[in-house]
């Protein structure tokens, strides 16, 4: 074996280790942030949240192995955080030439793959330092080809609208979503990741109870936080959703559809896993649609 070869191996086993740890104590830790899962969700039903996706790497068996999710903007960009892109406790980014994205389906696993031929990392994100790194995590991912959107299967979020987050400090509702792990007793070293889609509800509180739950960790006003006393996040959902339902007229025939806004990206939690009522943290989107996500949509439309 090269040694760059060894050197990948010895990466990749870190990235499947970092499926496995947890956090402890209340303080940020680099193992934890690789991936939350949804711990007290239920089953998706067939296509009610077909804008998810499961973004893959391949293990060291090279058997692709799901890491984080991520959500469809348009039909060649997928949003997720920045640091599901990135091996563990190193600058060292995934090769883009070995991820892939699954999705349009509450079972990503027996959907088509698509290659990555993009990767935006937000240019201020910064993966090693523990006292910001949950600031500006977010990245976009651009496909290798389109995926046809506008059906039952797969469809796109909505995005909301650009500014200061709509829900800091409020008390509402909201919706994560993901395949991550479905408990707290999971198997070291072996994929746990549910294969079929989980939803859960969640409280999004004020970001002053989470700065003084973990007073370690420097918000900002791009963060945000949930709870909720019967869900939590801990690993293999980072780069999901945080959403809300709203409804859509047809002004034709005066029916309403069901649809889905995105409100911020699943960053981490800063507890052991399964610790429900806990506090977790999110990177609000609404921050960066002017700066970020508007001109990639734009200029999609030509050079994608």
């Amino acid at each position: 074996m090269s040694p760059m070869e060894t050197r990948k191996t010895w990466k990749i086993g870190l990235l499947l280790l970092a499926l496995t740890c947890s956090f402890s104590d209340g303080a940020f830790n680099e193992c934890e942030r690789a991936a939350p899962y949804i711990l007290g969700g239920i089953n998706a039903t067939k296509h009610q949240l077909n804008w998810i996706v499961s973004i893959q790497f391949p293990n060291l068996y090279n058997e692709l192995h799901h890491i984080c999710g991520g959500s469809i903007i348009s039909n060649r960009l997928i949003l997720t955080a920045a640091h599901c892109l990135f091996y563990p406790q190193s600058i060292d980014p995934l090769e883009m030439d070995q991820l892939v994205v699954k999705g349009g389906s509450h079972d990503p696993h027996n959907t088509r793959a698509i290659r990555v031929s993009n990767i935006q990392i937000h240019p201020k994100y910064n993966n090693l330092n523990t006292g910001t790194h949950l600031q500006h995590d977010i990245a976009l991912l651009t496909l290798a080809h389109a995926i046809k959107i506008g059906n039952e299967k797969v469809d796109y979020i909505s995005l909301p609208p650009p500014g200061k987050q709509l829900c800091t400090g409020d008390e509402d509702m909201a919706f994560i979503a993901g395949w991550g792990y479905t408990k707290a007793n999971y198997t070291k070293g072996v994929d746990n990741s549910s294969k079929v889609l989980q939803v859960a509800r969640v409280e999004r509180i004020p970001r002053s109870t989470c700065q003084n739950i973990y007073p370690k960790l420097n918000f900002t006003e791009h963060m945000i936080c949930t709870s909720s006393t019967n869900t939590d996040i801990c690993q293999g959902d980072s780069g999901g959703a945080l959403f809300e339902e709203y409804l859509v007229q047809n002004k034709t025939t005066g029916l309403t559809k069901k649809k889905h806004r995105i409100l911020a990206i699943i960053s981490g939690s800063s507890h052991g896993c399964g610790f429900a009522g806990r506090a977790s943290v999110f990177t609000g989107v609404a921050g960066y649609v002017n700066s970020m996500i508007s001109p990639a949509l734009l200029k999609c439309q030509t050079q994608c």
